[in-house]
């Protein structure tokens, strides 16, 4: 059974909380928190969260999916790695 995407949100809250902005409570990054235009995350932390996403969650990233339109939220990931979990992407 596919994990809901409430459940992708809270992997992927503990995931930054530890990797990204580590000592911070993940309640504080809200769904439509900006974490790349906000400057929480670069380049780099962008390819570590997309290989942690890979891993956890059995998808793929194309290369044009690195970037603010997909990951500029802890909301806009999750639906990104549901959508792929669900094949329409």
């Amino acid at each position: 059974m596919s994990p809901s995407i409430d459940e992708i949100k809270d992997g992927v809250r503990e995931y930054l909380a530890g990797q990204i902005v580590p000592g911070e409570d993940p309640s504080v990054l809200g769904d439509d928190r900006p974490l790349i235009t906000g400057g929480l995350m670069d380049s780099i932390t962008s390819v570590s969260l997309i290989t942690f996403l890979e891993q956890t969650y059995g998808v793929s990233f194309e290369a044009h999916e690195i970037g603010i339109d997909y990951l500029d939220s802890v909301g806009d990931i999750a639906r990104t790695v549901a959508d792929k979990m669900r094949g329409a992407s």
